[in-house]
């Protein structure tokens, strides 16, 4: 039993000692054991290749894709193990801005409301790479590519230095945020971390000690490390892709309307079952993309970084200007 909270220990504990301290042989209607089991651990068998669940769901308001590459869950007890966390955090939050461009202004046919990536613990056993996707309707094929195409392009070129800085600024300021606000925080997210370190050996650092940490080992972490992440995203083998998708059907007019006007500005005709792509057609998604010949990411030419450099560019060389013709008088 785990309690957290702003309140008197010795008086809860005392609480607790008299609700569940009993006898296991005298616990009703099942007595228990005096010696408690062994936590069972269940295995996650591999996936030969890429897996395809794919469904229709009347309920649904738009379709919905979850991408998993899985692999083995990993400690995380040390240092290292928590830098090797920011460093896959660091990832997700440079990848997601660039995801958001592809949402908001996207260099090409729009495919996608929302995507992103994350570190995902679905089971205890695993820890997966999962991207999660809401496409446009009938454009779940196209928003796969383009989310391979980003992923594959970080693999070959990484994250322009302006990327990652602002990525790392960012996390940053919400272990700040964390630390500043520690008083305030909710004690659901302290009796998950001491559950975590009972049940799975899993550290439970504190909020400051966390912030401490991340504010050492965060500027450490270099350019050829985040790019490594990438790699993790092995679409060639142990991949689970689940997708579910509403019909087209008169109970759902915004989804079917949308379906229209969609298929009738790429000069196609509207599915009763919007696409549901199979494994087959994914891997030669995965195959298409590896293939091919991708061009850097454009560097960012408006961002506030810059803006900001050139405003004291453009202030220096006023200055030096006035100090010439001053010295010209």
């Amino acid at each position: 039993v785990v309690a957290v909270g702003d309140f008197d220990g010795a008086a809860v504990a005392a609480k607790v000692q008299e609700l569940f301290d009993i006898p296991p042989g005298e616990i009703s209607p099942l007595p228990r054991d005096p010696e408690a089991p062994e936590r069972p651990q269940y295995p996650v068998p591999e996936t030969p290749g890429i897996v395809v669940a794919s469904s229709t769901d009347p309920e649904l308001s738009f379709a919905q894709g979850l991408l998993d590459c899985k692999r083995p869950r990993k400690s995380f007890t040390t240092v290292h193990d928590y830098r090797r966390y920011l460093t896959e955090e660091l990832f997700h939050r440079a990848f997601s801005s660039r995801l958001l461009k592809l949402t908001v202004e996207p260099r090409g046919p729009r495919n996608v409301f929302s995507v992103s990536t994350e570190t995902s613990e679905p089971v205890p056993p695993l820890s997966p790479m999962s991207i999660s996707i809401a496409p446009l309707p009938g454009r779940m094929c196209q928003a796969l590519r383009s989310i391979m195409q980003e992923v594959e392009r970080v693999k070959r070129m990484g994250f322009h230095k302006s990327e990652l800085s602002r990525a790392k600024r960012s996390i940053l300021a919400e272990f700040e945020e964390q630390y500043i606000e520690r008083e305030q925080s909710s004690s659901d997210a302290f009796a998950e971390d001491y559950v975590g370190l009972i049940l799975d050996a899993a550290a439970s650092p504190g909020i400051e000690e966390r912030a401490r940490v991340a504010a050492t080992v965060l500027p450490t972490i270099l350019h050829e490390e985040v790019m490594q992440v990438a790699k993790e995203f092995d679409f060639t083998k142990n991949v689970v892709l689940k997708i579910a998708t509403p019909a087209m059907s008169v109970r759902n007019p915004l989804y079917t309307l949308w379906s229209i006007l969609g298929a009738a500005w790429n000069l196609g005709v509207p599915k009763p079952k919007m696409d549901l792509p199979d494994a087959a057609q994914v891997a030669e998604l995965v195959r298409c993309v590896a293939a091919e010949n991708l061009e850097p990411w454009p560097q960012d030419e408006d961002d506030v970084e810059t803006r900001l450099r050139r405003r004291f560019e453009a202030c220096a060389e006023r200055r030096k200007g006035a100090e010439v013709a001053a010295a010209g008088l």
